[in-house]
């Protein structure tokens, strides 16, 4: 079993899957390509094998990782660092001048000759300016356009590009400047249970035929959670107990597989939005030219079948369906709520860098504590960060507007000064933005202020209620932050 990095070209464990029959194809074939899927889905696996299948037919190929690009004070660096390691993948050994016109810099990188050179770019969204980024794949698009057009020998004529990840090109690069619109299009697709069987066998499990049912019902087709389970069997007296355990951490939102795939979704309303209409159906319709759908497709939480879509699979669902920032708080049964830390992008209305930062920082902290089993120390983060997004709203608020927010305030301590939001406690922070707002406009209820207060033991006392019992009031705050990043102008 292999759960690090991509699979190395001599593991024997290695499941072949069809989009690398197909991957192969259409690159032998001339074309650019787009590898979509989930992270942890066999994308770099299968561009070693691409590349070792090209080679044995005399293609020269070069992969680049965006992702281990360093730090660059210019996009001349980018560019030219880009064309190093091209020339570097082909053995080219040559000094590239910085420049910042990628056409030069692969001109350079690659040998001389007519031959065809396949590029293959992994993680291609991990350009982080955006402004190199539209340049960078602009130049590229550029090199596409001119395949017409293009004389022997020219980059254009030799250069074929694939590009993998998990991202939207839609959004990724304004789509006058995108090459990936020129792309076949090809994504991921899952392991089936007959292969689940043979990866089972080959771990040396006793049963694995049942080992295999047993993790198709649960993660279906999952590559990586397959492996992890197997691995979690091996040297098992209980091979079935122990997979059976491992799902349940699983079930509860544990491990990085889960928590990495669920904050990209729960820090978009529109992804929480699609995903909480599918929780307790078998399926949703596909809307054609739906950008978020596809998204989630290639998230790898959904699937696609015959125009519509599902849950990928069981645990993905169990999840969703215990995920107070996915669903009603009140539609969770009496289980253990899964919360999920938010992206930095989850908090953009934020204007200010610094309460931006102790805003995201605070939540995940609030996340961690509750999955580490710290409720008071979960729901004195999330009183931090509703504190820093309503210290946020209120700066940004004119002179006269911030007279009425601070005249709604009760408590006004002996450091309370009407100009200064930051001086105002939690509860005259709520009082006077609920006073700016029409009524509906966002829901700013006062009682996440008493549970916050809860982590200070004198408070505690009073009306003591374990930890442990706190479970509902965490999931709640945390719905309750994330209701007020929604709607709060």
């Amino acid at each position: 079993m292999h759960t690090q990095g991509p699979v190395p070209l001599d593991d024997d464990d290695y499941v072949k899957r069809a989009f690398e029959v197909q991957l192969v194809k259409e690159v032998q074939a001339g074309k650019w390509v787009l590898l979509l899927g989930p992270r942890q889905h066999g994308k770099t696996s299968a561009f070693l094998r691409l590349r070792d299948s090209l080679s044995k037919h005399s293609t020269k190929t070069a992969l680049v990782d965006l992702q281990r690009t360093p730090p660059f004070t210019s996009y001349a660096q980018l560019v030219t660092w880009f064309g190093k390691m091209v020339a570097a993948a082909l053995d080219h050994a040559i000094e590239i001048a910085e420049t910042d016109d990628l056409s030069t810099a692969l001109a350079a990188a690659l040998p001389a000759g007519n031959t065809p050179v396949v590029i293959l770019i992994d993680e291609a969204s991990s350009i982080s300016n955006n402004e190199w980024r539209n340049s960078f794949y602009g130049q590229l698009r550029s090199i596409a356009n001119d395949r017409a057009i293009a004389k022997e020998g020219d980059i254009a004529r030799r250069l074929r590009f694939v590009f993998a990840g998990t991202f939207r090109p839609e959004r990724l690069v304004a789509e006058a400047n995108s090459p990936f619109n020129t792309c076949e299009r090809i994504e991921t697709s899952d392991l089936t249970i007959a292969d689940i069987t043979k990866l089972a066998g080959d771990a040396g499990l006793t049963d694995p035929s049942a080992a295999a049912a047993a993790i198709h019902d649960v993660v279906g087709g999952q590559p990586f959670l397959i492996q992890k389970l197997i691995l979690e069997a091996v040297g098992e007296d209980d091979e079935l107990g122990a997979i059976g355990r491992a799902i349940g951490t699983l079930q509860e939102g544990g491990g990085d597989h889960i928590t990495n795939l669920f904050r990209k979704v729960t820090s978009d309303d529109t992804l929480v939005s699609i995903v909480s209409g599918l929780v307790g159906r078998e399926k949703i319709p596909f809307e054609a030219g739906n950008e978020d759908q596809r998204y989630l497709v290639v998230l790898g939480l959904l699937r696609r079948d015959k125009g519509a879509l599902y849950f990928r699979n069981r645990l993905y669902a169990d999840v969703a369906a215990l995920s107070a920032q996915v669903v009603k708080v009140e539609v969770i049964d009496r289980q253990r709520a899964v919360l999920f830390p938010l992206d930095l992008d989850a908090f953009i209305r934020i204007t200010s860098v610094e309460l931006q930062e102790i805003a995201h920082g605070a939540q995940r902290g609030a996340v961690a504590a509750y999955q580490s089993g710290s409720n008071r120390l979960a729901l004195a983060g999330f009183g931090t960060a509703m504190e820093a997004v309503l210290i946020d709203f209120l700066n940004r608020q004119s002179p006269a507007d911030l007279l009425t927010a601070a005249n709604r305030a009760k408590n006004k301590g002996k450091y309370f000064l009407a100009t200064d939001p930051a001086t105002w406690t939690l509860a005259d922070l709520m009082r006077g933005s609920r006073g700016l707002l029409n009524q509906g406009d966002v829901d700013i209820p006062e009682n996440l202020r008493e549970w916050r207060n809860l982590i200070h033991p004198g408070v505690a006392v009073k009306k003591y209620i374990s930890d442990e019992d706190l479970t509902p009031e965490v999931a709640v705050a945390g719905s309750q932050l994330r209701i007020i990043l929604r709607d709060l102008p």
